[in-house]
């Protein structure tokens, strides 16, 4: 389903309204920063990166965004501060958010709320990318490992 691709893109937009790019924040726009998905994060297997990447590509003062890509599984885990919106820009991914486990592709964005265990795993051939947006902004430090619960399939 193309159309829905912009969809997603057009979330993210409306999500960065009034941050800048993180790698430039001292040159920050006077627009949001457009977020192209190919030029944020290496693809897996690229010059020997990690079958999973995931970079902050913009900030504000409520919310910030990452970039993410995944050709194997994301372990579970919970944010205590945070909660996050998933965007699947492309392929499909499994995704465990609490005991509910669901299917997601290109369009689709499930919210997590804060303290909930979830995972996540590519699923068919290739990877999956996409865009998490946390709020608070996400520090990087507020991902703590946790077992996985036994889901439900829905």
């Amino acid at each position: 389903m193309p159309a829905l691709l912009p969809l997603a893109a057009i979330a993210v937009a409306c999500a960065c309204a009034g941050v800048a790019d993180v790698a430039r924040a001292e040159d920050a726009p006077a627009a949001p920063p457009i977020l192209r998905l190919d030029d944020l994060v290496p693809r897996a297997g690229d010059a020997g990166e990690a079958p999973t990447g995931t970079r902050e590509v913009a900030r504000g003062q409520d919310s910030s965004v990452n970039a993410w890509r995944v050709a194997g599984s994301m372990p579970p885990h919970f944010h205590r501060a945070h909660e996050e919106v998933i965007l699947v820009e492309r392929g499909r991914v499994e995704v465990t958010v609490g005991d509910r486990r669901s299917i997601l592709g290109p369009g689709d964005a499930v919210l997590v709320p804060r303290g909930a265990v979830h995972a996540g795993r590519a699923i068919g051939d290739g990877e999956a990318a996409g865009y998490s947006v946390f709020a608070p902004p996400f520090d990087g430090r507020d991902r703590v490992a946790s077992p996985e619960p036994e889901p439900t399939v829905r």
